[in-house]
């Protein structure tokens, strides 16, 4: 069988140089031969293939068919699975790369197996026991398992969608997470300005009362200063009027209902400027005037 393929395929380097009809006459001679020797026929039917590949490639486009029906002792379906064949051959990765894999299967069942994706293919000759299928069976094992496989690539497209999907969610909830993590920060930086600027004005504002109170203050004391110098002086003048007065007892009783009178007008200073503050404290501390001023009526 290898000198047969070896043999061959060294013929196929010079079929570009035959004519279709060359061409044409040995495919159907192959064939011929595939159909006597069984099995090993699947590398005259490769070998059929490619011619009819050739052949296919330098006929106008759609003469194809018409061309089969003229000129070929076979179907344009068998015709399709020997180029299939020999396509599959060539591809180093196929499973139908190495015919020796297929020594007992024979052709009919090799003809189903092209129809089946590789890796159906490759799963049903590797089973021992496909040997023992009918081609129906084959056929049959064939839709199955390609169902299964068209049913598992769409669970697994659907669970990659499914995927794509969260990772999708996910990155948007990255981004949604980022954003309120910088909205956050801006917020943050900004009641920090605001702390900021109440602080400064708070201090001012402190600052302003301080100097404020400072100045009342330095006024009051100036004030009472002044009032002081003034007593002070009105003594002064009481004191000389009292070293040239006759009657002294006069004098000290003048200078004491003065300082009555002044007194008692301070104490009412005081009350005026505490009920500002406090009217309670106020009316108490009006009452306890009242209660000394009678007092001192009584003992009048």
């Amino acid at each position: 069988m290898e000198k047969i393929v070896e043999a061959e395929y060294r013929e196929m380097t010079d079929l570009s140089e035959k004519s279709i009809a060359q061409l044409a006459s040995e495919a159907n001679v192959l064939w011929s031969q595939m159909e006597m020797i069984g099995n090993i026929g699947l590398s005259m039917a490769a070998q059929a293939g490619r011619r009819l590949a050739v052949i296919k490639e330098r006929l106008p486009h759609g003469r194809w068919e018409d061309w089969c029906d003229e000129n070929l002792e076979f179907s344009k379906s068998k015709a399709a699975k020997m180029m299939k064949l020999a396509e599959k051959i060539e591809d180093e990765n196929s499973i139908f790369s190495n015919l020796e894999t297929f020594p007992d299967l024979g052709i009919s069942r090799v003809w189903a197996l092209l129809s089946a994706p590789e890796e159906v293919a490759e799963q049903i000759v590797n089973d021992p026991q496909t040997e023992e299928l009918t081609v129906r069976e084959l056929k049959e094992e064939i839709r199955r398992l390609t169902d299964e496989k068209r049913e598992s690539e769409q669970t697994g497209r659907e669970k990659i969608k499914q995927l794509e999907i969260r990772t999708s969610e996910i990155e948007s909830l990255k981004q949604e997470k980022s954003a309120l993590e910088e909205k956050l920060k801006k917020e943050k930086e900004k009641i920090q300005k605001v702390k900021t600027s109440q602080s400064a004005e708070l201090e001012k504002a402190v600052s302003a009362a301080v100097e404020k109170a400072k100045e009342e203050v330095k006024e009051k004391v100036s004030k009472e200063s002044e009032e002081l110098k003034k007593r002070y002086e009105e003594a002064q003048q009481i004191i000389e009027k009292l070293k040239h007065s006759e009657n002294k007892s006069l004098a000290i009783f003048k200078v004491k209902a003065d300082l009555l009178q002044d007194t008692f007008n301070g104490c009412i200073d005081s009350i005026k400027e505490i009920e500002s503050q406090s009217a309670e404290q106020a009316d108490k501390l009006k009452a306890a005037l009242k209660q000394l001023l009678t007092l001192l009526l009584e003992r009048i």
